[in-house]
């Protein structure tokens, strides 16, 4: 009986070595792209009279990305939806400098403000195709304070 065990912890041992040298692991390897925003909850600017924020996307899956769409849904207190916006690659402010984000690489988008006191959050959705072939899609959500 110990000879099966020992046997058996050897197969186990095998399979699982052979499976990781020949790149059979199960992982699936693809750009993550996680965006933040900065402050989140935003508090309202006296002085600007609305409400600034930072927009940054990091990628976090190890595989670089190009961006192709960034969606921004702006959205009232009762949660209808006030207006789109969409930039598509050709549309990307200059201020970017490129739609690449690199792998495990961080991208400031630069400062946004909102003035519409009726606005209460926005959601951006951010796609792309990574270095190998994959769509990518990242959502996130930044909210505005009650002035």
């Amino acid at each position: 009986m110990e000879k099966k065990k020992k046997f058996l912890i050897w197969l186990i041992v095998a399979v699982v070595s052979l499976a990781m040298l020949s790149g059979c692991t199960g992982l699936i390897e693809m750009a993550i792209v996680e965006i933040t925003f900065e402050p989140n909850p935003v508090p309202y600017d006296s002085e600007f009279e609305g409400w600034r924020f930072s927009l940054i996307f990091t990628e976090t899956g190890g595989v670089g990305v190009t961006l192709s769409q960034v969606r921004l849904d702006s959205f009232d207190q009762e949660d209808r939806l006030i207006y789109t916006t969409i930039w598509y690659e050709e549309d990307f402010p200059p201020w970017w400098g490129s739609d690449y984000l690199g792998a495990y690489s961080e991208f400031d988008m630069g400062e946004f403000w909102q003035r519409d006191p009726m606005m209460s959050h926005t959601i951006i959705t951010v796609n792309g195709i990574d270095d190998l072939g994959n769509f990518i899609e990242a959502t996130g959500r930044v909210d505005f304070l009650p002035q």
